[in-house]
């Protein structure tokens, strides 16, 4: 305190190299408080920088999932790009079911994307038990809703050339097709679906029925 006292009354004075040191020291320690906040700030800035990083990988992961989602669900949608069978799409052991139309009529106008349904029981012997015995109030439409509610119809439609390829669970299964044009040809085609993959086509012989269009 008496020193402070006396620099205040100018009775003491530092040494000019004293002085400079003193400086020296103040600018040195000044210039090292500066560092300490610049590196401080880079710091934070390192943290804001990396964490908008990650959020935003994230946010671009995320993104792609939902795009993918939704391409595989209109892919799914697409005549073709269905996979289907009894028990669920893509379950093991099913067969790649390719369904192709061939030259069924001489119409070259008429559209070959015709939808086809595939049932896994036969609707024709469905038909004639349902017929076999009076059911009052029962219609055939009803009748066959019973039988097919656990075993559902695989629906579908060929692409505009004419084929469709589906997986499907391996046993006996029923195509139903419909051609509309000057004549139109029907299909009911019982299929033994066996293997890994099979390839079924819609013909002029096989065809269930063919009826002229007026």
């Amino acid at each position: 305190m008496k020193v402070a006292r006396a620099f205040r009354k100018g009775q003491l004075s530092l040494h000019p190299s004293l002085f400079s040191s003193f400086c020296a020291w103040g600018v040195r320690l000044e210039e090292r408080t500066r560092r300490r906040e610049r590196g401080r700030a880079h710091i934070r800035s390192e943290v804001n920088r990396y964490g908008y990083k990650i959020i935003a990988t994230l946010l671009r992961a995320a993104l792609v999932a939902a795009l993918i989602w939704a391409g595989w669900s209109i892919y799914r949608s697409l005549p073709g790009g269905e996979l289907a069978s009894r028990g669920g799409a893509g379950a093991r052991g099913e067969t790649a079911l390719q369904v192709v139309l061939r030259g069924a009529t001489g119409d070259a106008q008429a559209p070959l994307d015709i939808p086809i349904e595939l049932y896994s029981i036969d609707v024709a012997a469905l038909r004639r038990e349902y017929a076999s015995e009076p059911r009052p109030g029962l219609r055939f439409d009803d009748f066959l809703a019973r039988r097919m509610k656990s075993h559902p119809p695989v629906v579908s439609r060929l692409d505009r050339s004419g084929q469709v390829t589906l997986l499907i669970a391996p046993g006996k299964w029923w195509i139903h097709a419909m051609l509309s044009g000057e004549q139109n040809v029907e299909w009911r085609l019982p299929v033994e679906v066996t293997g890994r993959r099979q390839t079924v086509e819609l013909t002029a012989e096989n065809a269930y029925a063919r009826m002229k269009s007026f």
